[in-house]
This record gives C-alpha cells, sequence and structure tokens, in this order.
C-alpha cells in the first residue's frame, strides 16, 4: 500500500494544487481583501501547473504548420521540376535552331552581298583524295550552273565550278593545289600569290620585301588572272617574313573549309 501511494504521490499532489487553487477561487469570491495574499502564493505554484497543460495543444498546433508548409514546399517543388523540364526540353532544341539560324543568317547575308545572279547550293559530299580538293554540291548544268564560276559564303571565297552533270556540279576548292588565287592586302593594296599549304594555312608568295604588312590585314582577291573577281575576302596575315628578295605571308583563310554547308554559285565568271 505505501509503495502505491509512494508511485502515485505525484498525481495526489497534482490533485491537491487544483483543490486549493478551486478552494481559494472559491473563497475569494467571498472575502477577495482577506485572501488575497494567500491566493497570489498559491496561483505562485498552481500557475506553471496550469502553463504546463497548454503544452499538448501548442505541440499539436506546431504539428499542423509544420505539415501545411512542408504541403506548400511539396507544391513548389512540383512546380519547380516541372519548369527545369520545359527548360531542359528547350535547351535540347537550341542547338537545331542555333543551326537553323545560322542557314537563314547565311543565305541572307550572301544574298545582301551579291552582285551577281546567284544560285545556292548546299554541299553533298567531299572527294577523298590528298592530290585533290573538291567538293560536290547539288546544283548542276539543269540549273544552268557553268564551268569556272566562283563559289562563295558569307565568310569569302571558297573555289570555282569545276565540272557541271545535270542536277550535280563539282567545285574546285582554293585549298587545292591548282587553284592559286591572285590578292591583293585591303589596307596596303600590296599584291602576291595566295596557295594553301594545309588545311588550314596559307601562304602569299612574291609579296615586295620593303611592303608595309601587319598581322591581322585583311586579304581580297585583286582581280589578275582569268577566273576571279576582285574585292572577295580570301584570308588575314598571320605572320610575315623576310626572305632574300621578298616577303612570304603566313595566311589563316577566311574560309572554314570544315564547316561547308551553303554556298553561293555566282553566275558572273570575271569582273573588270
Amino acid at each position: 500500500m505505501n509503495n502505491f501511494l509512494y508511485e502515485k504521490k505525484h498525481i495526489f499532489v497534482l490533485i491537491l494544487l487544483l483543490s486549493l487553487s478551486f478552494t481559494l477561487i472559491t473563497l475569494s469570491l467571498r472575502s477577495r481583501n482577506n485572501l488575497a495574499e494567500i491566493e497570489k502564493t498559491i496561483l505562485l505554484f498552481v500557475g506553471p501547473i496550469l502553463r504546463v497543460s497548454d503544452v499538448p495543444k501548442e505541440w499539436a498546433n506546431n504539428i499542423w504548420k509544420n505539415y501545411l508548409n512542408l504541403q506548400n514546399y511539396r507544391k513548389e517543388n512540383i512546380k519547380i521540376k516541372k519548369e527545369l523540364l520545359e527548360l531542359q526540353t528547350t535547351v535540347k532544341k537550341l542547338p537545331e535552331l542555333k543551326f537553323e539560324i545560322a542557314e537563314l543568317y547565311e543565305k541572307l547575308r550572301i544574298k545582301e552581298e551579291k552582285r551577281s545572279e546567284s544560285h545556292y547550293a548546299k554541299v553533298i559530299g567531299k572527294e577523298k583524295n590528298i592530290f585533290s580538293k573538291t567538293i560536290l554540291i547539288d546544283k548542276g548544268s539543269t540549273q544552268n550552273i557553268k564551268a569556272n564560276m566562283i563559289v562563295v559564303n558569307s565568310q569569302g571565297l571558297v573555289g570555282r565550278i569545276d565540272q557541271t552533270h545535270p542536277f550535280t556540279s563539282r567545285v574546285l576548292l582554293i585549298t587545292d593545289p591548282r587553284s592559286p588565287v591572285h590578292v591583293k592586302v585591303q589596307r596596303t593594296r600590296t599584291q602576291g600569290v595566295f596557295s594553301m599549304i594545309n588545311a588550314t594555312k596559307g601562304i602569299v608568295e612574291f609579296v615586295s620585301k620593303d611592303s608595309d604588312i601587319l598581322p591581322g590585314d585583311l586579304l581580297i582577291t585583286s582581280g589578275l588572272g582569268e577566273i576571279f573577281p576582285k574585292g572577295i575576302h580570301v584570308g588575314y596575315v598571320v605572320e610575315s617574313k623576310n626572305h632574300s628578295s621578298f616577303k612570304k605571308l603566313v595566311v589563316e583563310p577566311a574560309v572554314n573549309f570544315n564547316k561547308l554547308e551553303i554556298l553561293e554559285i555566282r553566275e558572273e565568271i570575271k569582273r573588270d
């Protein structure tokens, strides 16, 4: 019996304190002034107990608030994932859109710069021959393509028509050893002969030794010779090397020959 009372003593204490509190309140209604000090003393002990009784309610309110916040976070997370998926889809389309824009831009730029009636063609093949640098295009004699018509793109000079067939033509690139180009430095009008030495570099020979040449100078066709009209971009000076009686220029071609896609074939063969 004693053990039972000992184990349950906190319950009895709580009941006792609540009873005292109730008694105190009842008495205070009868004699408020006389018991004010005693009431304050009792409430001093009973108050914390009553406040502790509010803890489960606050705890439940916090759990509910956290649940609502979690639901909002989940909705926001779903929205963000959806927007991210849409963004990823758009990003995947960018390379193709970029290609289409570049294709249209190239057509428009060529059209703005053209000085004669032109034909547009796509590259449909390359000849794999170390001694010959040619490509195949999808326009031929049926479209009035003729031998020695010049071929350009928005960057500059590509080559000339070498052979024609009814629906295709072969273009001899200026990277071919058989296709030297008479050029001049646009800034100083210094002239020379351009030819390619590998896939990415060319040289200009027979340049006057005392000529004013700077890296970055633009080389254009001079109009000499029987094929290419003057004024077409050919390349940019990378380096100038002095020899005994002349200079040799190392040149970066204006055209990227590894990325030929859309070409313009100009009907005029040569301008004065």
